[in-house]
């Protein structure tokens, strides 16, 4: 997995140099309003009734300037946020390296905005994710709303905005207003991208748009964006241009210059913009560039020393973080091409590695149906060796594997080899010879790449089913039992893993001593099982439920 996605060089080093030496910031306001699912061309394709009119008018009178952004995949909404607030392309390395926290760590530029300026006020509304990104006091004040119901068209995106114009009547309150709508991204999802009720959800954003330009002072200004795109059917998560493209969109009453021509950016661009935007440090780990035209027009030509000092900031960030592979000499004159070298190198994927972890995954899966007679101790202690060094390597499915089939080589070692031997045509072998597809259709989906570990956990029910009822045992239906057990022990993934589980209880200081109880009578049972050869069948399955409480890293 490594070679396929390889490990991030982000750190969590803080930046602490900035073009903006007082510590006490401008009086003007920055708002930025986030729309799940926001396409481009429902900016951009004003040849359809489906855009936002309003944006229309604004560039029209030169008060607006918008730009087309191209986001990374996994277009979902996780990622892109971190992707928005730390400049970064977050990897699945990200993901198993942050396994029990959903927190962001990386530096960002609310930690930015908060540690320059610790008495100015954050106000949040929408989507709960932000919450979960931030759970300490960073926002002043704050309502989450979980996406779960996508049937809410309506209620979720009403309370945003009331929540909004509330704010809008005390704006000598607050410094920085994030606001993040679902609603165009649940009716996406429930009936495609030219439903008509999209065709008014847009509608109902102009309004709101319109309401807060009319708040604005001449300092203020408004980002229009979103998190990702959404496919003509409503879904979204792959790499198509509808899905990968977004709009941003700055609107100000500062400027006055309405530009046709549209330049490209990367959604990470925007990281290092807002940085400027909030008169803060561009975070330690940007890739993107500044978006030169909206500094520009919000700064104008009476503070030419200030762009420039933003621009040779921008290029010294994103020279330091290409120092490391001794590249940064070749490419240090030219800002754009020093981003995309730096994106280049995060998405390098390592052909030799990937080749090996194919190999030793298909290896393994034909010696699943085999067993070899070896030396009982001798293979635990290789097992254990291989399973140290490769672990980092081959830490998906491949590892997976490649442990169980040896466990399970160990176990039977009553046999030798027989290449002519036929396979038992019992449904449970079927399965297992054939899950490796069903394990690849899967990944065709988002969500199920988001919340992996539930494919595992209904393929271990699913087989143990299958072998209680071909072998009518209930020793395997104990086993069953058992991984029901495992699969409450450790909440995991992004929907459930703010709830209180087993292993929450047995980690408390108060339950320590629980918990090493439960991992010595364990221990005791698993070494007595695998040691008496009447009881391999139950062994078998052993291996299994290991590997899967291995993947919830309980503690």
């Amino acid at each position: 997995m490594e070679g396929l996605f390889p490990y991030s060089s982000s750190t969590n080093n803080i930046a602490n140099r900035s073009c903006f030496d007082s510590q006490e910031s401008s009086k003007h306001h920055v708002i930025i309003m986030l729309i799940d699912a926001l396409r481009a061309d429902y900016v951009f394709n004003r040849n359809d009734s489906f855009y936002l009119k309003s944006i229309e008018k604004f560039e029209q009178n030169g008060k607006a300037l918008s730009f087309k952004m191209r986001s990374h995949t996994p277009t979902v909404t996780l990622p892109r946020l971190k992707a928005l607030l730390t400049g970064t392309i977050p990897s699945f390395w990200d993901i198993i390296y942050n396994y029990n926290s959903s927190k962001l760590e990386l530096d960002n530029i609310l930690i930015q905005y908060k540690r320059k300026y610790p008495l100015n006020k954050i106000i949040f509304y929408g989507d709960d994710t932000w919450i979960k990104l931030f759970p300490n006091d960073i926002f002043y004040r704050s309502n989450g709303l979980q996406s779960f119901f996508v049937t809410d068209f309506k209620e979720i995106d009403l309370n945003v905005t009331n929540n909004l114009y509330s704010e809008l009547n005390k704006m000598n309150e607050w410094n920085l207003l994030i606001v993040h709508y679902l609603g165009l991204d649940h009716i996406g999802h429930a009936h495609g991208a030219f439903n008509y009720l999209i065709k008014n959800k847009l509608n109902e954003y102009d309004e709101i748009i319109n309401s807060i330009y009319s708040k604005m002072t001449e300092n203020d200004i408004l980002i229009i964006t979103g998190d990702h795109g959404m496919a003509d059917k409503g879904g979204h998560g792959g790499s198509s241009l509808v899905e990968i493209n977004i709009p941003s969109v700055f609107i100000s009453h500062k400027f006055n210059n309405y530009k046709k021509e549209r330049k490209e950016y990367f959604q990470i661009d925007l990281t290092a913009t807002l940085s400027g935007l909030l008169e803060i440090s561009i975070p330690w780990n940007n890739l993107g560039i500044l978006i030169d035209d909206v500094l520009e027009n919000y700064y104008s030509n009476n503070k030419i020393n200030l762009l420039k000092c933003l621009i040779d900031d921008n290029r010294r960030q994103l020279y330091n973080l290409l120092s490391d592979k001794y590249l940064s000499l070749y490419y240090s004159n030219d800002l754009q091409l020093i981003r995309d070298k730096a994106i280049q190198i995060s998405n390098q994927q390592d052909l030799i590695k990937i080749l090996l972890s194919i190999f030793i995954f298909c290896s393994s899966t034909i010696m699943l149906w085999y067993n070899i007679e070896k030396n009982s101790l001798f293979s635990i202690i290789v097992l254990i060796i291989y399973y140290l060094i490769s672990g980092k390597m081959l830490i998906s499915i491949g590892i997976g594997v490649f442990c169980f089939s040896i466990i399970v080589i160990v176990m039977n070692k009553r046999k030798k080899i027989d290449y002519k031997k036929k396979v038992d045509n019992k449904i449970s072998n079927i399965f297992l010879m054939y899950y490796p597809l069903l394990h690849l259709i899967s990944l065709f989906s988002s969500s199920f790449i988001e919340e992996e570990h539930q494919i595992w956990y209904f393929f271990l029910s699913t087989y143990l089913l299958l072998k209680t009822i071909e072998d009518k045992s209930f020793k395997i239906l104990f086993m069953l039992i058992l991984s029901r057990l495992i699969r409450s022990w450790n909440q995991t993934g992004n929907k459930w893993l703010h709830l209180t589980d087993i292993g929450d209880y047995l980690n408390a200081a108060e339950n320590r001593s629980y918990l090493l109880i439960i991992h010595i009578i364990s221990s005791i049972i698993f070494i007595y099982l695998l040691n008496k050869p009447r009881q391999y069948k139950i062994s078998y399955f052993l291996p299994i439920i290991v590997i899967i409480y291995r993947w919830n890293l309980i503690g």
